[in-house]
């Protein structure tokens, strides 16, 4: 019992060991896909794809994302990410996002809405952070995406 338990605590501090000397590269938000916008409710609801890049060569886990979203530089929501979310290695992975517009807000934002439905696009701003963890280890990684998406 006792070379069990033995052999058990050495695995786990080479685990440790190993994961202890990994340092891995940020994370990049690359840019805005899949742009939409219905009404749900008498509330506009938009929903978009945030792109995540992971340079690393092994795979990491999206744990917080938390954002602000502005359309044509006037804020219209906070975004938090509802649960987490697995970030394949080597690879871009899209990240669901839905925002509901109060109708205070969209008061503010209706003249550069319309004017971004006649020319066909929209400045769509994200400024915010992510968290991204593998094992015990995290990094919080701030972002800024300032991006012209087609309606």
């Amino acid at each position: 019992m006792k070379f069990n338990s033995l052999l058990k605590l050495s695995f786990a501090l080479i685990v440790f060991c190993q994961f202890s000397c990994m340092t891995f590269e940020p994370v990049k938000l690359v840019r805005i896909e899949n742009f939409n916008s219905t009404l749900k409710d008498k509330d506009p609801q938009v929903t978009l794809d945030l792109v995540i890049e992971n340079p690393n060569k092994f795979g990491l886990t999206l744990t917080q994302l938390n954002t602000d979203i502005a359309l044509s530089k006037k804020q219209i929501s906070t975004v938090s990410l509802a649960s987490k979310k697995r970030i394949i290695p080597k690879g871009n992975t899209p990240v669901p996002l839905h925002i509901t517009i109060d109708s205070e807000k969209l008061k503010s934002v209706l003249p550069s809405a319309l004017m971004a439905y006649l020319t066909g696009s929209l400045d769509v701003q994200l400024k915010g952070s992510v968290k991204v963890k593998k094992f015990i280890f995290g990094k919080r990684i701030p972002f800024t995406i300032d991006q012209k998406v087609s309606l």
